[in-house]
């Protein structure tokens, strides 16, 4: 996508982001809300990761800067 900025319109090239949330918990799979404790992820979440990080492999995003959350919440 180019975005015309500037005095001059020069076209400036917009960066793709791709968002991707966590896998699923037990707790997501009983409906139970989380926020503030850490869950791990069930085997079905730990499979969905895999797919994902497969998915952005392919997207060519090993060259592209990543930035994640790591795997536990920050103030754990």
């Amino acid at each position: 996508m180019d975005c015309r900025v500037g005095p001059g319109n020069d076209k400036v090239k917009m960066p793709t982001i791709y968002y991707i949330r966590h896998g699923e918990t037990e707790w997501n799979a009983l409906g139970r809300l989380q926020g503030v404790r850490d869950v791990p992820l069930n085997d079905l979440g730990r499979e969905q990761a895999v797919r994902s990080g497969a998915i952005l492999g392919e997207l060519l995003l090993r060259s592209s800067p990543v930035h994640w959350g790591g795997p536990v919440r920050p103030w754990s």
